[in-house]
């Protein structure tokens, strides 16, 4: 007999489950939603600038730009993007759920649903200061759960 689930395996499988939840929900919601108009862009813009500072945007003005192009890029991209997001949550989501059940394939299955999130964002984004900090961030994390789920493989079967 198999023993007992470990109890912060279930509080780290929940905590997954919640960001991937949103995640799904956020990317039907993008797909359902279709790409900016180009008003939408032109506001995004106009708020932007509106809520920065002279000095602000003297200093940081490569990185206003910057988010107004990811902005461009993610309208001119917005099914690919969230195509891939969708995927790449569903993967985590089922990743997840197999290591609670205490499949070790599911730890295998997280490593590359981890890969899969960084990948998309480095296909898209890498080219801006804005989406290398996400990336390396995103990548941080991933790191850190990939850690923490290692440590219950020796419960997993």
């Amino acid at each position: 007999m198999k023993e007992k689930r470990p109890r912060a395996l279930l509080i780290i499988c929940i905590i997954s489950w919640i960001y991937i939840g949103f995640e799904i929900i956020i990317q039907f919601n993008a797909l359902y939603s279709g790409p900016m108009s180009d008003d939408q862009i032109r506001e995004a813009k106009i708020e932007i600038l509106q809520s920065q500072t002279e000095e602000t945007i003297e200093l940081m003005g490569g990185m206003i730009n910057e988010m107004i192009s990811i902005l461009e890029i993610t309208r001119d991209h917005i099914y690919t993007i969230s195509s891939l997001n969708l995927l790449t949550s569903l993967i985590g989501a089922l990743a997840v759920f197999m290591m609670f059940q205490g499949k070790k394939r599911g730890f295998h299955l997280y490593i590359i649903y981890s890969l899969m999130a960084i990948l998309t964002q480095t296909y898209f984004f890498s080219g801006f200061t804005i989406g290398v900090l996400g990336i390396v961030f995103a990548a941080f994390i991933s790191i850190i759960f990939v850690f923490i789920y290692s440590r219950y493989l020796k419960w997993m079967s």
